[in-house]
This record gives structure tokens, sequence and C-alpha cells, in this order.
């Protein structure tokens, strides 16, 4: 149990410009999870589907209930085939990989200040480049997100702003968004390509017949947790 009572944190990623959404929940539970897709859905728009594992958070009556009455298609992924959720699961290591440099120190870990360094941790992936060669942050609003050391080491865009050409230019990323979107889609296809060709030339399929023996790797996982060390 963390800070304010949070055990959970909910994750979701729009699967285009790679914005991630985090919700810290006292309880993992389909109401919740309901609560959490009304938020986005207020926030940016209503998802068109979402992808997710068969968690009971994402199989209870509640969650599918609001996910009906909003038109919006869940898709369940399955264990054999983990690859249709990778992009969250993606997420999820990245989240975890800056939490554990930010709360965990060689003395002591800190494990309270996990939901208090999150927010931070999330904007940090916010505002990187990714596949579609394009920041989350651009994706959504149309320009790239002020950060705070452009003004403490005065980066051009900084020295160079000009309050009265303010609007125009705004007006100017507003119209150019379409187009940098539809850039963006076509590089992130080509980059889902790459990805297929590596994966097909690297990964080959494998059949076993009953009475095949199989080495079974059995890994204890008593007392650690996802911030722990490998």
């Amino acid at each position: 149990m963390a800070v304010c009572g949070y055990s959970h944190i909910f994750v979701a990623i729009d699967k285009f410009t790679k914005w991630i959404k985090v919700k810290p929940v006292t309880a993992a539970t389909a109401a919740k999870a309901a609560e959490f897709i009304e938020e986005i859905s207020h926030r940016l728009r209503v998802p068109k589907w979402i992808i997710t594992d068969l968690g009971t958070s994402f199989t209870g009556s509640e969650f599918w209930d609001y996910c009906q009455e909003s038109y919006i298609d869940v898709y369940y992924a399955s264990v054999a085939h983990p690859r249709c959720n990778g992009q969250v699961e993606r997420a999820n290591g990245l989240m975890l990989q800056g939490l554990k440099a930010r709360i965990f120190y060689p003395i002591e870990k800190y494990g309270a200040k996990l939901f208090q360094e999150l927010p931070r941790v999330v904007w940090g992936l916010h505002t990187q480049s990714r596949a579609t060669g394009y920041s989350p942050f651009f994706m959504l609003y149309g320009s790239e997100a002020v950060l705070p050391s452009d003004n403490a080491f005065g980066a051009p865009h900084i020295q160079n702003y000009d309050e009265n050409e303010a609007e125009a230019a705004r007006c100017t990323d507003i119209d150019s968004a379409e187009e940098h979107r539809l850039t963006a889609s076509i590089q992130h296809a080509r980059y889902e390509q790459q990805l297929q060709c590596y994966h097909d030339r690297n990964i080959h399929e494998r059949d076993f017949n009953v009475g095949d023996l199989v080495l079974r790797r059995i890994q204890s996982t008593t007392g650690s947790h996802k911030l722990s060390s490998p």
C-alpha cells in the first residue's frame, strides 16, 4: 500500500499519437476501469476500440456496460499472443525504467515516492521523439512543449519568441498539424513493416508433438515485484 492508499495504476496508450494516460487507483475494479476510460473520453476523445488483457477490471459488468453505452469495441489479448497489446507493455517498461532511476538509491529504497515521481516520468515520455519522428505532445497538440531547460538555457525558439506573432504562429501550427500527422502515419507504417520483416527473419515457428521433451524454467517470484531488480 502506497501514499493515499494507492495500490494499482491503470495505463492506456493511444496507438497513433503514443500519448500515455495513467491513473493511480486504490482498487483495480471494473468500476474504476470504467471511470478511467470515461476520463480519457472527456479529456481527449471517445476511443474507437480498446485492446486489453483478461484482467477482472476489464471483464466486469461495469466496464462492459460503459463500453457498450459509448459504442467502444473491446478486444482481449490472449496469453498466447502478447504482441497485440505490446504498446502498453512497452509503455509500462519505459515508465518502470524511469521510476527505478528516481526512487531507488543504493542505501535505502523509497517506494513511497513512486506516485510522486510518476507524473514526471510520464511527462518525459510525452516530450520524447518516437517512431513517428514526432513527440506524443506534438502529435496531440500540434506543437512542441516548452521545457524548463529551454527557459534555463535560452533555446532558440525562446529567444526568438515574439508575442505579437504568437497567435499567427499558432494558427499556422494548427493548419499544418494534419500534414504532420499524415507524415507520421507514413513513417509509422514504414517502421511497422521493418519490425515485421525483422521478426519474420529471426523468429521461426516451432511445432511440438505429444511426448516431446521440453526444458521448463521455474523461477521463484516470492517477495518480488515490478520494481525489483531482475
